[in-house]
């Protein structure tokens, strides 16, 4: 196992550890690689490997898995298939064998890395599962500490090479893997159960368009704060709870006035509007012209 420092930072803060897959057990998953890099601002982003300098900006290609996780600083992602990706702290970045792929801090802020190669019979499984969990290459465990824990641990027994220390870099590698699954999986229920809580507030606001909906109780009724409740309505529809249902309001308003079969008055007290006069600003705000015009359009 050969210890390569960054020629161009502190390698007291730089370490890369290459390893060579178990030649004794078969684990079915062995780390190929692990380390971290801190790049300042304005410093270029380059590494040597095997002595000589290697350019980010032309790209490679792995032969096996990869994960590189940032914990400080942003910059670009690209792959085969995504182009652009911007990342940031907090993301994890997906590297599959045989696929190109770039990245790089951005020179203005810079950032903190860390990496982790890994192969094996196995390695395919997890990749897999976490592919069919996100939509990208990219990934954003809830918490960082799990991660920046396990990497530490992978980083000392890379450097101090215990007995059975790839038996060791094998099993922390699999906790690594097994917590981003946990991370994905447990963000996507919560979208689905987001998603079907817009779907559950918009059928209720529907069929309550004429009475007075108290926005707190509903989300309340939904299991989830209002704060949060506001937050994934106005982005799954594009606006805010309240205002979807005084559209909802005018919409039906629009309907009866075209039919012609009530008064102005009535119109806005079916509509869920206490005050006629409110309605009528309401309305006109809404469609440019009063009810009264728009009934006489119809």
């Amino acid at each position: 196992m050969d210890k390569v420092t960054i020629q161009m930072d502190n390698p007291a803060i730089n370490r890369r550890y290459d390893l060579l897959p178990p030649r004794d057990l078969d684990l079915g998953l062995h780390v190929a690689g692990v380390g971290t890099r801190s790049v300042p601002r304005q410093a270029p982003y380059q590494v040597h490997e095997k002595g000589a300098p290697f350019q980010w900006h032309n790209g490679r290609v792995l032969s096996s898995y990869g994960l590189v996780y940032l914990s400080g600083g942003e910059g670009t992602f690209q792959t085969q298939s995504h182009n652009g990706l911007r990342i940031k702290a907090g993301d994890m970045l997906v590297l599959t064998p045989n696929e190109w792929h770039d990245y790089a801090p951005d020179p203005d802020v810079g950032w903190q890395e860390y990496w982790v190669l890994f192969g094996g019979s196995q390695a395919a499984i997890f990749a897999q599962r976490l592919a069919c969990l996100g939509s990208t290459p990219l990934l954003r465990p809830s918490l960082p500490e799990p991660l920046l824990h396990l990497f530490g641990e992978m980083l000392r027994v890379a450097e101090n090479k215990p007995a059975y220390f790839d038996v060791i870099l094998s099993g922390l590698v699999l906790q690594f893997l097994a917590y981003n699954l946990r991370c994905l999986q447990k963000a996507n229920d919560m979208h689905v159960e987001c998603r079907e809580a817009v779907i559950k507030a918009k059928q209720y606001l529907k069929v309550n368009l004429h009475t007075q909906v108290d926005m707190l109780g509903l989300a309340s009724g939904l299991g989830i704060s209002y704060r949060h409740f506001r937050r994934v309505f106005k982005a799954s529809t594009g606006v805010a709870p309240q205002q979807y249902l005084l559209n909802l309001r005018i919409n039906f308003a629009k309907r009866l006035l075209e039919e012609k079969v009530a008064g102005i008055k009535e119109v806005a007290c079916l509509a869920g509007f206490e005050d006629p006069y409110y309605f009528s600003r309401i309305f006109h705000r809404k469609t440019g012209t009063s009810p009264s015009q728009w009934r006489q359009s119809a």
